[in-house]
């Protein structure tokens, strides 16, 4: 397995971008701890979600990826390569997210965290649960 970088290839701009995203979201959910020490009162200056910033992120980089394709396609877009796009990003972000939703309703199952087990079913599993 190569796990070197070509640093010739990466956008240092986009690094600050996402370090500064970690930062936000950190000092957010990180919060809570602050109570009760001098930091509490400290004027935090809330500019932006840090959650925000990494959509914007995944935005800019997701349709750079998109115009590769394009571009290496002599500027035409098949079905085929649509598919092979959004099956690479599937198979990159799914996982993920059914092992959390599965160990979310293990830890709600089985008391370790509180919370109502009637509000898991199939549809968050199929992507349905907006559409109740």
């Amino acid at each position: 397995m190569n796990l070197s970088v070509d640093y010739n290839k990466r956008i240092y701009g986009l690094d600050v971008y996402r370090a500064i995203a970690i930062i936000l979201v950190v000092q957010e959910h990180g919060s809570f701890m602050l109570k009760g020490t001098f930091l509490h009162n400290f004027p935090w200056i809330r500019l932006i979600d840090g959650v925000e910033l990494f959509f914007v992120l995944s935005g800019f980089l997701i349709g750079s990826i998109l115009i590769k394709i394009i571009h290496n396609n002599n500027y035409k877009l098949s079905s085929n390569n649509i598919f092979t796009f959004w099956k690479r990003r599937w198979f990159r972000t799914l996982p993920n997210y059914y092992l959390i939703l599965i160990v979310n309703i293990i830890l709600v199952k089985y008391s370790i965290i509180n919370g109502d087990i009637d509000q898991f079913n199939y549809k968050f599993f199929l992507f349905l649960q907006n559409f109740s």
